[in-house]
């Protein structure tokens, strides 16, 4: 019975027994191929497993058989970040969000991958989606102001952006630190020293 072996895969999968997962999700599928949750289990168990182009093509078939279901592009993009193919990723996640254009965290994904491809326009015009979506979302904010002193060195944009980022998580070591650093290309260097201060006390080991 497809139903019992699919409970079983996924039983197997949260208590980490990956191997035996894969059987039974094989099995799941073998009984019911059209079975789009056990494709994108049996993909999940291969990255898992750190077994990515293994899942690669199981999240496919779970797309062919339901194009709509916005969790296996997203499990497939991850998948590809996992392989440092961020090309492909950032190919996924686009055709993410043109489907689902009201999921914020794949806006922000979007733009880290637009990011390490040195897109960096790109990536400041996907993590303002993400804000414009989730003004309270803190890395996205975090991001921008990573991407706009790399891309454009606009310190002044980008601090405001880390400030956003602070107000949202008083508390984010990194908004801290990229402040501070940011502060420093500045040539503010007392203001620089009382954010590493504030990062320190966070927990910063520079």
């Amino acid at each position: 019975d497809a139903n019992a072996w699919y409970g079983r895969a996924l039983t197997l999968r949260l208590s980490g027994r990956y191997n035996e997962s894969i059987e039974a999700y094989n099995r799941t599928v073998e009984l019911e191929p059209k079975n789009a949750a056990a494709w994108n289990g049996l993909a999940i168990s291969y990255v898992e497993m750190k077994r990515y182009n293994e899942s690669l093509e199981r999240f496919d078939r779970a797309i062919e058989i339901d194009p709509g279901e916005i969790g296996f592009q997203y499990n497939k993009a991850l998948a590809l970040n996992k392989l440092g193919d961020y090309r492909q990723e950032a190919a996924v996640l686009n055709m993410t969000v043109q489907l689902h254009p009201e999921c914020a965290v794949c806006w922000n994904n979007l733009g880290l991958a637009f990011a390490r491809l040195e897109l960096y326009g790109s990536a400041i015009e996907a993590y303002d989606k993400a804000v414009e979506l989730n003004s309270s979302y803190m890395e996205p904010w975090n991001n921008r102001g990573i991407a706009q002193v790399l891309g454009s060195e606009d310190i002044a944009g980008a601090l405001e952006s880390f400030d956003q980022a602070i107000e949202i998580n008083p508390s984010s070591l990194e908004a801290w630190t990229n402040k501070a650093n940011a502060l420093e290309l500045a040539g503010r260097a007392p203001e620089a020293e009382v954010a590493r201060e504030k990062a320190k006390m966070l927990g910063y080991q520079g």
